[in-house]
């Protein structure tokens, strides 16, 4: 009994030396892996799947690497400490997904291929790996900080394509003044002339911590310039990019009115914008402006919406600059009432509503504001014909220009022979056969209509119904 008890404990024992020598293989396994992830840690710059051999390249998943950092990639399977190839383990890859908030990086070592995207798979995690920031060297200390924060760039020169600037960022450092705690935002690849100013510190979003901006691209043969904005967030202490902002183009922040100003110019003849400001955390819209030029002749329409007490308000008028010197603007529809303004050439005005010889106008710049009545005639050129159809009362006339570009239409009174009532088109009539005489409402007294298209298959008309009541023709809605 005894001998085979002794038995029974030395087959236990041989067992334990088994299991604990399989544990210290699995332990020296694990210490392996850990300093092999450390020598390639410093090297592995990029997100992306990487075939651990000496040789092989990584395989990215995104194509953004700077120059520097793709030069770093080709030598990563070189143990940086040794400067021996490492072959220590039968690995086939490694997954790397980058932490941009902390600099660091977490290495998946794989038996097998793997996807980025893929999301059912068995490997081991290490993480806390340092994402060595030598890989962006050299970093260039901003002009622009936070009271809490200071900021370094990584820049690297220029790609073709860049057009007139020398340079591009490739990272963005965030340190913490009084901690050192960094945050690395990468994938940045905006153009720049001066590595140093990049960075741009405002509080854009109005929450009382600054956040920063940095120029992200021209506009080409326009004015469409836009800017990457990275909005502090104080719950986590990190920068984040924000898309709405950086979806806008030509922006204006003011910090002190709390609203954010965006223009666009699709091409000659359309320009517009909108005013915003932030309503928790989310761009809300107070106003939009959308001007047309081109399709009205001389005028421009002009629409715009403001938000009054949650509600919309929109309007759309037409502007117009006045083909005459020294044009007036009266307080009343009178001539030789008082003069409330002289226009300088070229200027624009408003119209906002008409009388049968005048305009309603306000200022469209940024001056002193006025409003009052400016004369119709003033607006038009000197040029007019007239027209070979006519009623019993009345005869009509063309303003035009040389081209034959219709403006607007003059009513003449044929008794008293003056010209009762001028009626813009707000668009572009050709004058051969253009004015056609008619009873449109079916009331028995006679209209007008001016054609709008010469195309036989698709015609239509902008026609003018007399007003009985009133003696003046009006546009039929």
């Amino acid at each position: 009994m005894k001998l085979r008890n002794k038995m029974y404990f030395a087959v236990l024992c041989v067992k334990k030396v088994k299991s604990m020598k399989k544990n210290i293989k699995i332990l020296f396994l694990l210490v392996g892996l850990i300093c092999y992830a450390s020598a390639f840690s410093a090297q592995l710059p990029e997100c992306g799947v990487y075939q651990l051999k000496s040789t092989a390249k990584p395989l990215f998943t995104t194509p953004y690497y700077s120059e520097q950092t793709y030069q770093r990639s080709k030598y990563y399977g070189i143990d940086i400490i040794s400067n021996k190839e490492v072959r220590q383990y039968s690995l086939k890859y490694a997954v790397i997904s980058r932490d941009t908030s902390s600099h660091r990086m977490e290495i998946i070592f794989s038996r097998d291929t793997i996807s980025l995207e893929g999301k059912k798979y068995k490997q081991q995690h290490i993480k806390g790996l340092p994402f060595h920031d030598n890989l962006w060297q050299p970093w260039v200390k901003q002009k622009q900080e936070t009271p809490k924060y200071r900021f370094e760039v990584s820049g690297s020169k220029k790609e073709r394509g860049y057009g007139m600037y020398s340079m591009k960022v490739n990272a963005i450092k965030v340190i913490n003044k009084k901690t050192g705690k960094v945050q690395i935002l990468t994938h940045i690849g905006t153009p720049t002339d001066a590595l140093d100013d990049v960075v741009q510190v405002q509080d854009c979003n109005f929450d009382g911590y600054p956040d920063f901006w940095i120029f992200a691209h021209d506009g080409g043969a326009g004015p469409n310039y836009g800017d990457d904005f990275y909005l502090y967030h104080p719950e986590s202490g990190k920068f984040e990019y924000n898309e709405q902002l950086s979806n806008l183009t030509q922006v204006a922040v003011d910090t002190k009115m709390k609203t954010i100003t965006s223009e666009f110019r699709d091409g000659c003849c359309h320009h517009g914008g909108e005013a915003y400001t932030f309503k928790n955390g989310q761009l809300d819209t107070l106003s939009y402006w959308n001007r047309q030029f081109g399709y009205f002749g001389i005028f421009a329409e002009y629409s715009a919406g403001k938000k009054e007490n949650g509600k919309w308000n929109d309007s759309t008028f037409y502007e117009v600059s006045p083909v005459g010197e020294n044009t007036k603007i009266w307080a009343v529809p009178k001539v030789g009432a008082a003069v409330v303004k002289t226009l300088e050439a070229d200027q624009i005005v408003a119209i906002h509503k008409e009388k049968p010889l005048w305009f309603y106008v306000t200022n469209t710049d940024y001056g002193k504001s006025f409003k009052g009545w400016m004369k119709k005639r003033d607006v038009f050129p000197e040029k007019t014909d007239v027209y070979t159809p006519e009623m019993k009362k009345y005869r009509f006339i063309a303003f035009a220009e040389d081209s034959d570009q219709v403006y607007a239409i003059g009513v003449i009174d044929k008794k008293t022979k003056q010209v009762m009532q001028i009626l813009p088109l707000y668009s572009q009539f050709t004058m051969k056969d253009s004015l056609q005489i008619g009873d449109y409402n079916r009331d028995g007294i006679k209209d007008f209509r001016i054609k709008r298209s010469f195309d036989a298959e698709n015609v239509n008309y902008k026609v003018f119904i007399y007003n009985k009541r009133e003696a003046l023709f009006e546009p039929q809605k």
